[in-house]
């Protein structure tokens, strides 16, 4: 579940949105202190593929990386910011599915994974080169398919690839773009945890 400070259950106009946090039940986890993060992160490329939970987690990573968060944006395209961790961190960012555009004129998902990896070169083969993929409910095998082809053709076969769980983000349906309900989200979550 996700916890939001808010001043008021009934307004969420007093909940302080930079401070929401994946609650699995059960389950804490802690931060990472920072010179271990940062130490962790020491030369390697982080990329993310996804919506704005993934663009949310890309700033989150950010953040605790440097200390502070100096550029951000509700960006819909591909970023790439290289000024992290004194200059020794990078991140990509590739928002997808664009689904406010035409279904015509949407990029597919290879082309966005394509583009990202072309815009975050040079790449390395190796867990020093870290794709986080996901998305509220959009994903499906697919993608994860296409994830494959794509860093196998490209010769990343041996990067780091984290897929994002599905019900860990905010839900809206929009036309044209698999959701379940409330209640087919738990029932997936349940079943794929058994």
């Amino acid at each position: 579940r996700w916890v939001i400070p808010c001043l008021s259950c009934s307004d969420n106009r007093t909940c302080d949105w930079r401070e929401v946090t994946w609650q699995p039940d059960g389950c804490y986890h802690t931060l990472v202190e920072r010179l271990l993060l940062q130490d962790c992160m020491m030369d390697r490329k982080v990329l993310f593929i996804g919506d704005s939970t993934n663009r949310g987690m890309m700033y989150f990573l950010m953040e605790r990386v440097n200390s502070s968060l100096e550029v951000w944006g509700k960006a819909h395209d591909t970023l790439v910011y290289q000024n992290l961790n004194a200059g020794r961190t990078q991140v990509s960012y590739s928002y997808y599915p664009q689904f406010w555009l035409e279904k015509k004129q949407r990029p597919t998902f290879r082309e966005a994974l394509l583009q990202l990896l072309n815009r975050s070169q040079p790449l390395e083969n190796s867990n020093q080169t870290v794709l986080v993929v996901g998305g509220v409910q959009w994903l499906n095998t697919n993608h994860l398919r296409t994830v494959q082809e794509v860093l196998d053709r490209e010769s990343l076969s041996e990067i780091l690839v984290v897929v994002k769980s599905l019900g860990m983000g905010f839900h809206l349906p929009v036309d044209g773009i698999r959701s379940l309900s409330l209640v087919g989200t738990c029932f997936h979550q349940e079943e794929n945890i058994s």
